[in-house]
């Protein structure tokens, strides 16, 4: 992950990373030094994917987009050998496939699916391959199918498979079929699909950083942020401390924090995740966790410890950082 630096000027304030107080116990950290430290702090993002690359997947109910068995189907019966036949996954209306005649839940703008493919019925030997509309068909099957002879002795396959990338093609299909060897029924279902992520939806990658000298053991928050998302999400909050030598007795606890921040009671007491222990003989440690957060509400994101044993005395630098979607 790339990074830029900026300077930045940390007063001296008594107890300025002290956040848990009443049931948790009094902190006793020393004043952070009245010098200029440099923070670092990620970058923006540019990009979070694109259409053909770093997607998001989501899930949806098995959803029924083809089915040439189907009287509906146009043409209905079995796909010739040699021949190929062009589909839609994404909108609604799948009843000319012989599907669902609603939408399967995958928008249009997906650029990838993944579909269970089932050859019904084949008259022998065969295979089916798969391009996106608009491209090539490859060399190379995703499906093989016999005629054993056997009733409803069907063949399955289920994979990941690109669709039409509206982006780059006039989609007036998602993707193209082409049965080799003999003819057979093809019946899919749909069960989730890949997108580009919804930036307006992200919010940028953050940090911050402070440093601190133990004094005693107790338990405390460092570099406490708060973090205001209009729309809610998930956030993935990382916990990096780094110690200025190695230890050997690590904290009592050593955790992710987080904080609603719009009520008292919850302002008081935080919530924590990914419980453990620092590691021993070690001068850095992290946990991370994700955190689902509601809209419009403040939270404080922050690396809640319990320290002793060789921590006290030394100086402790804590980065906290996150991305939220």
């Amino acid at each position: 992950m790339s990074v830029s630096r900026f300077r930045l000027l940390a007063f001296g304030m008594t107890g300025a990373l002290v956040m848990a107080s009443g049931a948790y116990g009094q902190s006793n950290v020393g004043d952070v030094a009245s010098t200029v430290q440099e923070a670092q702090v990620p970058d923006a993002p540019q990009a979070f994917g694109d259409t053909g690359a770093d997607l998001v997947y989501t899930p949806v109910t098995p959803c029924r987009i083809i089915n040439t068995t189907s009287a509906s189907a146009v043409p209905p019966g079995p796909i010739p050998a040699a021949t190929t036949r062009s589909f839609r996954v994404t909108g609604s209306g799948f009843t000319t496939q012989g599907g669902a005649a609603g939408s399967c839940g995958v928008p249009v703008g997906a650029t990838g699916a993944v579909i269970n493919f089932v050859a019904v019925g084949p008259a022998g030997a065969g295979d089916l391959r798969y391009t996106p509309f608009g491209t090539a068909v490859p060399n190379a099957s995703f499906l093989n199918y016999v005629a054993s002879g056997i009733a409803n002795d069907n063949t399955a396959n289920g994979m990941t498979f690109p669709i039409c990338n509206p982006a780059t093609t006039v989609c007036t299909n998602d993707f193209t079929i082409q049965v080799d060897g003999s003819a057979t029924n093809v019946v899919a279902d749909v069960q989730g699909y890949f997108q580009k992520a919804d930036l307006a939806a992200a919010t940028p990658i953050g940090s911050s950083q402070l440093p601190a000298t133990v004094l005693a053991a107790s338990q405390f928050i460092l570099s406490p942020t708060d973090v205001l998302l209009p729309r809610g999400g998930a956030c993935l909050v990382t916990c990096e401390v780094d110690v200025e030598s190695a230890v050997t007795t690590g904290p009592l606890f050593f955790r992710t924090a987080q904080r609603n921040m719009s009520t008292a009671t919850n302002a008081a007491d935080p919530s924590w995740g990914n419980d453990g222990t620092f590691p021993s003989t070690s001068t850095s440690g992290g946990k991370t966790h994700v955190w689902n957060m509601a809209a419009g509400i403040t939270y404080r994101f922050g690396c809640f410890m319990g320290v002793g044993g060789d921590f006290i005395g030394k100086t402790v630098y804590s980065t906290v950082a996150w991305i939220c979607r």
